[in-house]
Formats: structure tokens, C-alpha cells, sequence
């Protein structure tokens, strides 16, 4: 994903980005501003290798994963050198 995702609202999971099945998924631009139930910026399912190297700030979920929610994905195979800060109520799940 190389543009930014922004200002998006969702009644469900993950509205910035929602990743279902990916491998090897790269996020280069910026991930703020969105609203979800889980993962308000990212939301991982069933995901592998997911590298962050640009921002991922300032979104919000209602239950967890303001930032990144991982479900059945491998949260230790988060790599990168972007930010993933000031997210509510928390930047990973």
C-alpha cells in the first residue's frame, strides 16, 4: 500500500486497512484518522510478514487495536522502521 488511508469510520473490523490473507504486505504511506470496532488503522487476518515503514497514528477502536489488531495472524511477524503511535485505546493487539 503506498498511498495514505484516512478518515475512514467502519461499524466492523478494520477500516483503515483490512488485510485478510495476506503474505508479505508492506505499508509505505501513512494509516490515519479511521475508526473501527478492532484495528481502527490496521486490521490483520489470517495475515504473514506484515512490514510497516510509514505512520500508522491517531486512529481509534472501539475494543482493541486502535493501531494494529492481529486476528489468527503471527503478531510477532511485524517488522519495520515506520511509527505506530497515538492510537486509542492502544497501538497493538
Amino acid at each position: 500500500m503506498l498511498n495514505n488511508v484516512y478518515g475512514n469510520y467502519a461499524t466492523n473490523n478494520g477500516w483503515g486497512s483490512y488485510l485478510n490473507n495476506s503474505i508479505n504486505t508492506t505499508i509505505s504511506g501513512s494509516v490515519y484518522g479511521n475508526s473501527a470496532t478492532n484495528g481502527g488503522g490496521v486490521f490483520l487476518r489470517n495475515s504473514d510478514y506484515f512490514t510497516n515503514i510509514g505512520w500508522i497514528t491517531n486512529n481509534h477502536a472501539n475494543t482493541t487495536g486502535g493501531g494494529v489488531y492481529t486476528n489468527t495472524s503471527h503478531p510477532n511477524s511485524y517488522l519495520g522502521v515506520g511509527r505506530v503511535i497515538n492510537n486509542i485505546p492502544n497501538n497493538f493487539n
